[in-house]
């Protein structure tokens, strides 16, 4: 059976919430971010990398997962995001 990705459906281990990347993709984005697919995304990013700012190094300050790209929302990889402390969140948009 071939599968489109966009229509692909999730089933998280716990098997409490099924989602097309579709369904992720048409979502306002604030809503997007509430879902079990991109808490566990973000903790993932953190994690990889090692929790830490991958812009200024900083380890000791609130860390968000920025989307350098909106294309592969709802399958994104690590090359789609960057791990910010809040300043340098602030930097890359601009404020």
């Amino acid at each position: 059976m071939v599968m489109d990705r966009d229509t692909a459906v999730l089933q998280f281990i716990d098997g409490t919430h099924d989602i097309t990347i579709s369904q992720m993709r048409s979502m306002p984005y604030k809503l997007y971010l509430q879902t079990k697919h991109w808490q566990h995304f973000r903790v993932e990013a953190l994690r990889f990398a090692q929790y830490k700012c991958e812009h200024c190094g900083c380890e000791n300050e609130e860390l968000n997962v920025h989307h350098k790209s909106y294309i592969n929302v709802g399958c994104e990889t690590f090359n789609d995001v960057i791990v910010l402390c809040k300043e340098c969140h602030r930097i890359f948009h601009g404020k």
